[in-house]
């Protein structure tokens, strides 16, 4: 005679398979090797849900650098995830991949841009709370992932390539990044410059951000990676007259970026603490960009 599960058991079990839900207040479970969970965040901030792929080495502990990787257009966090587990394993890291989906997260607004603004009357912008922006939910996951895997570590470092590199750069200028000890962005298609004469997001006009923030930023360990054949004007290259302005490749647009840090650093007087790095041979390739950003991670770069 065929038996029935209790109901209850079935969406215990589903929970289970799914790699349980997390929230602000509530860690995941991280097991050995690869796996995913939900974070509910809360709903004083995003009110959105997220699936973190992860990957915990075999030779995790305490002080084990946790890495967070950013995906790109498709978001496809998983993939990304994959492309670092042997590196995890070489180097010691512990990969935390956060995938902001296109439901929760629309378009570029919402995921690369950080929903730190919205069109007013007119077409103006107006700052939106930093309550509604995406870059701070990278912080509130961190605390729940360190809490859950019994680490010591306050910091992380955090990698993006492509519209990943998009979210770090806006992440780092936006946030300051207080609890990144390094960061880097490989490969972007274009950037928010750090000044004020061009518009959001081209530029910081009319966010209101104030200048403590970008201070933070440049005076952080800031990574700019660039493959020197990235030189492709491919279907995801933007070419409005903003982005055509900072290079007509993404190796171009990278250097005209790296330098206008430098000039906003000396503007604002801060210290500028950033790093451009090129790397020989290499076009438009998140894997492949992965083996030298992991060297760097863990200073043997």
């Amino acid at each position: 005679m065929k038996t029935h599960r209790p109901l209850a058991a079935v969406f215990l079990l589903a929970f289970l398979f799914a790699g349980g839900a997390a929230t602000a207040g509530e860690p995941p479970v991280i097991g050995q090797g690869a796996g995913s969970f939900l974070f509910d965040d809360p709903k004083s901030a995003t009110g959105k849900t997220l699936r973190v792929f992860y990957y915990r080495p075999n030779t995790y502990g305490p002080e084990t650098q946790i890495l967070f990787v950013m995906h790109g257009v498709k978001r496809n966090a998983g993939e990304y995830r994959d492309n670092w587990i042997a590196l995890a394993e070489r180097h010691g890291l512990l990969i935390v991949a956060p995938e902001f989906s296109n439901e929760n997260f629309p378009k570029s607004w919402a995921y690369n841009l950080g929903n730190v603004v919205r069109r007013g009357p007119g077409g103006t912008l107006e700052p939106l709370p930093e309550s509604a922006w995406s870059f701070p939910v990278i912080d509130r996951i961190f605390d729940s992932v360190r809490r859950s895997a019994g680490s010591a570590r306050t910091t992380f470092a955090i990698f993006g390539q492509s519209a990943g590199a998009q979210f770090v750069h806006r992440y780092m200028t936006f946030t300051g990044g207080p609890k990144v000890d390094a960061a880097l962005a490989a490969n972007a298609g274009w950037y928010t410059l750090p000044a004020e004469v061009e518009t959001f997001p081209y530029g910081l006009g009319q966010t209101g951000l104030p200048p403590s923030k970008l201070k933070g930023a440049l005076a952080k360990k800031v990574v700019i990676l660039l493959g020197e054949a990235d030189v492709v004007q491919d279907p995801n290259f933007r070419k409005t007259p903003e982005a055509m302005q900072q290079g007509a490749t993404r190796l171009d647009r990278g250097k005209y970026y790296f330098e206008a840090a430098k000039r906003a650093s000396e503007t604002l007087k801060t210290p500028f603490n950033w790093r451009l790095v090129l790397v020989p041979d290499l076009g438009h390739d998140n894997a492949k960009m992965a083996g030298t950003a992991a060297e760097i991670v863990v200073g043997k770069r």
